[in-house]
């Protein structure tokens, strides 16, 4: 096989990214085939600010840092989430078209509900997103008004979070 030129994302500041961000959660213990595990309970306002810490980690775009924090809504690893989030940056693919974090946040409805009833839960999460940022293409997400972005992407990742967890009824 030929060896990757791209940095190891998973390690190093990731890694203590994610333990801060675990450091202080609820935690509770399952049995689960005759094994305990330790299951950590986040709050949706715990999940935004761990998409928000993961995009500002530098090793997730804004879609993956939404399917990695929304990661336990579905029956796939946040490393299966962040490889299929991977081409969702920029506005779809750096096209600046469709926000990255709206695309997460409809990944993981998809999963959540196996498909079925999925598209109207996008569109609700699409016009709640537009509400509360003003818009939905990461290129008018972007645009500079007054020396500032309309809405920088880590308050994108954060709202894409708090309103998938509103919509799909996750405290």
């Amino acid at each position: 096989g030929s060896s990757s030129a791209e940095p190891d994302l998973d390690g190093g500041v990731c890694n203590a990214v994610g333990a801060v961000l675990f450091a202080g959660t609820r935690a509770r213990t399952v049995a689960q085939n005759g094994l305990e595990e330790r299951n950590l309970i986040m709050t949706i306002n715990e999940r935004a600010e761990k998409a928000v810490q993961l995009k500002t980690s530098g090793g997730y775009n804004c879609s993956q840092a939404v399917t990695a924090a929304l990661a336990d809504q579905t029956d796939l690893t946040e490393e299966q989430l962040k490889q299929i989030a991977a081409g969702f940056c920029a506005g779809m693919g750096n096209l600046q078209a469709t926000c990255g974090a709206i695309i997460g946040a409809g990944i993981i409805a998809g999963a959540q509900t196996k498909g079925r009833g999925t598209l109207p839960i996008a569109r609700q999460i699409q016009e709640k997103f537009h509400q509360k940022c003003g818009a939905i293409k990461c290129g008018d997400l972007k645009a500079m008004t007054d020396g500032k972005p309309l809405c920088p992407c880590e308050e994108c990742v954060r709202n894409a979070v708090l309103i998938y967890g509103e919509v799909m009824g996750v405290e």
